[in-house]
This record gives C-alpha cells, structure tokens and sequence, in this order.
C-alpha cells in the first residue's frame, strides 16, 4: 500500500526512524554545542519545580 501516508519504504518497515529520532533529538536539543542547556533538561526542571497535583 503505497500513498502519500504510507510511502514505499522498499519493504523495510520504520524504514525512515533513523531520520525521526535524529529531528526528535536535534529539537529536544542533545545536538547543541556543549554547554548549552537543552530543552529537555529545561522540561525536566520545569517539572520538578510544579507543584504536587
């Protein structure tokens, strides 16, 4: 089944994973030069600074 939400991936499921996780990791900010605070590190401050629901 080939569409424009199911492109042709050679018959390799998750074919393109590679490339998601690489833009997942590039927005929560782990390929930033070193130093710099990453977004993921902010969530995570963020969290534990809320309050207890």
């Amino acid at each position: 089944m080939e569409d424009a939400a199911h492109p042709d991936r050679t018959g390799i499921p998750f074919g393109t994973w590679q490339i998601r996780f690489i833009d997942w990791f590039r927005d929560l900010g782990f390929l930033q030069k070193s130093g710099v605070e990453a977004r993921a590190a902010r969530d995570v401050a963020a969290f534990v600074k809320a309050p207890i629901r």
